[in-house]
């Protein structure tokens, strides 16, 4: 069966329904989640995230798909997920809370800051919109949460520079006089970083029902070789959900993979750990 395309919403959210919509006949999976958050990096290409897509497709082909896009200018403005960032998440909180139910799950998986930040919008958003929290039953987070750094955010949106030489090197230095000026201005202004606000929010029980309780399954899938985002940081956040009893909290390392690029390097072992999180017997 060929599968559509998804149905964009916004330009930065899409939904594809599930190639196999479960019917009255349908066989009950009670460890699948009927609904799948896929958020991608900044600035992912339709080639990269369609592969993704697919293979969940493949896994849960009776599950939606809420696809979540994010763009340089998400991180370009200080945070503001009160007001503008939960609006523009609006048709995707309407999506999950359409399939909303008793014994409906969610299983979420992220890339990098960019899918930190999208997710914790989304999920606060949903919060504020129901009065409760988002019913998560695994999240599976690929290759962050990182930190704050100018050096990190130079080399995060160096990948969007043009690749002739004199452009590149004109635009490293606007590049790099703008992190610098941001960085001064947010905290002069005393505003968080959205990269920061994110990484604290992953953490929050408020936004992720059963969290402290350990009914959250999560997977961290990380490397040493990642040039964007610190092995250290990915570890540190790791332990701290731990102690907020945060249940099953694993660690994924990969060798000699690159930044969201782990599943390119082993892909039989990175889809392995994707489906362990909702069959507990793997």
């Amino acid at each position: 069966m060929v599968s559509p395309s998804p149905t964009q919403l916004t330009p930065t959210i899409h939904i594809q329904e599930a190639l196999h919509p479960p019917t009255a006949t349908t066989p009950e999976f009670p460890n699948q989640p009927q609904t799948v958050i896929l958020a991608f990096w900044m600035n992912a290409p339709p080639r990269a995230y369609t592969k993704y897509i697919t293979q969940y497709q493949t896994l849960l082909p009776h599950a939606r798909i809420l696809i979540l896009l994010n763009t340089s200018s998400s991180f370009l403005l200080p945070p503001n997920p009160a007001t503008e960032q939960q609006t523009r998440l609006s048709p995707a909180v309407s999506v999950l809370r359409s399939a909303s139910s008793s014994s409906s799950t969610v299983h979420i998986h992220l890339f990098s800051n960019g899918g930190v930040f999208s997710t914790t919008n989304l999920l606060a958003a949903y919060r504020n919109a129901t009065g409760q929290p988002l019913p998560v039953s695994s999240i599976l987070i690929d290759s962050a949460p990182g930190k704050p750094t100018i050096a990190g955010g130079f080399r995060a949106f160096s990948y969007m520079l043009p690749s002739n030489v004199v452009l590149r090197t004109l635009g490293q230095v606007v590049l790099g006089m703008g992190l610098v000026v941001m960085f001064l201005g947010f905290w002069a202004c005393g505003v968080r970083d959205a990269v920061s606000v994110g990484r604290e929010a992953l953490n929050d029980p408020a936004l992720f029902g059963g969290l402290t309780a350990g009914r959250v399954r999560r997977c961290y899938v990380y490397s040493k070789e990642d040039d964007l985002v610190e092995w250290t940081d990915v570890e540190e956040h790791a332990e701290e959900a731990e102690k907020l009893g945060a249940g099953e909290v694993r660690r994924e390392k990969f060798h000699g993979s690159k930044h969201v690029c782990h599943m390119r390097v082993d892909s039989e072992r990175y889809w392995g750990i994707v489906r362990s999180l909702w069959y507990r017997d793997s």
